[in-house]
């Protein structure tokens, strides 16, 4: 709940993750307004995220027709051995990403 509808002071506001924008393997920061991600459940206010703009847009479509050239050169095997380990990377942050959803 905000700290408004508890009766308590503005600054005691809980704070929440911020997710940045994920480029060529970097966190950016993005638009310099960031998105409020609401629970639909009770209104509380659950993190923020980064807002890309024209130029990140841009990067990530650029770095995405990279990857597919990298990816259409690697055999089935290596695709599937690098998609393990995405898997892998996704179980052990699984606690953190949960907590964001809480």
């Amino acid at each position: 709940m905000l700290a408004h509808q508890l009766g308590l002071p503005a600054n005691s506001e809980p704070e929440v993750p911020h997710f940045y924008l994920w480029l060529n393997g970097e966190a950016r920061q993005g638009m310099s307004t960031a998105l409020d991600v609401i629970s639909p459940y009770d209104g509380m206010l659950l993190a923020s995220v980064s807002i890309a703009g024209r130029r990140q847009i841009r990067e990530a479509l650029a770095s995405s027709n990279k990857a597919f050239l990298l990816l259409k050169a690697m055999s089935r095997y290596q695709r599937a051995e690098l998609l393990f380990r995405v898997v892998e990377k996704l179980n052990d942050a699984k606690t953190e990403i949960g907590r964001a959803h809480v």
